[in-house]
This record gives C-alpha cells, structure tokens and sequence, in this order.
C-alpha cells in the first residue's frame, strides 16, 4: 500500500505562502510515497508544474493531482478543459488524475472513441 499525502493537510503553510514545489520537499521528509497537488493551490501554475515534477522525480515521489473541476458539464457534454488538465498533469509526470464527475447521467457519447489517446 502506498501513502500519498493531499497538499490539502498543509492547507495553513498555502495560506502563509508556501508553494507546493516546497511541499513536495515536505512530503518526502515525512516519509510518504508521494504527493497529491491540488489546482487550486497553484500560485504561479507555468512555473510550478515542471518545478513541482521535476522535484518530486529527484525525491522519488508519485505525483497525483486533484482537479475541482468536472469530467460531464451541465448538458453532459465532456468538458473541454480536460485536455489542459491532462496536459498539465503529464508535465508533473502524474500517476492519477481526479476530478469531479459532473452530470454523467446526461452524457451520450462514446469515452472511448473520445479519449483514446489517454486511455
């Protein structure tokens, strides 16, 4: 079994201006096996997704990362700002993406054809 730590624990040090390059340091100092990032802690996102991969490789750490966004808009078309999460994901060198699921229950097409490339 694997440990991955939330940056959401570390919720006060983001208040006082720690960035979560710095807590990927933290995380590996606590013995865990990795991280998860979260996008709505990002202060300077450009500059922290390699930051944060690159880091978080030196120490040997998974990368997972939290997305407070949905995966099924409103109308249940797939949101189309998945792709950019995706990519930004693969900039940390992420093991697991998670999002909301939104309004699957209206969705009608097809994931796999959609998401091949991912998949």
């Amino acid at each position: 079994m694997k440990l991955i730590l939330n940056t959401w624990i570390f919720e006060n040090a983001i208040k006082n201006e720690a960035d979560q390059i710095e807590l990927v340091d933290r995380v590996a100092k606590l013995g865990a096996d990795g991280i998860e990032v979260r996008r709505e802690y990002f202060k300077d996102i450009d500059l922290e997704l390699k930051a944060i991969g690159e880091r978080a490789r030196k120490q040997n750490l998974i990368v997972n990362y939290s997305v407070p966004d949905e995966i099924f808009l409103e109308d249940g078309s797939v949101n189309p700002r998945l792709e950019r999460y995706f990519d930004e994901g693969k900039l940390m060198g992420i093991n697991k993406i998670k999002f909301n699921t939104g309004h699957f229950d209206r969705f009608t097409g097809n994931l796999k054809k959609r998401w091949a490339d991912y998949l």
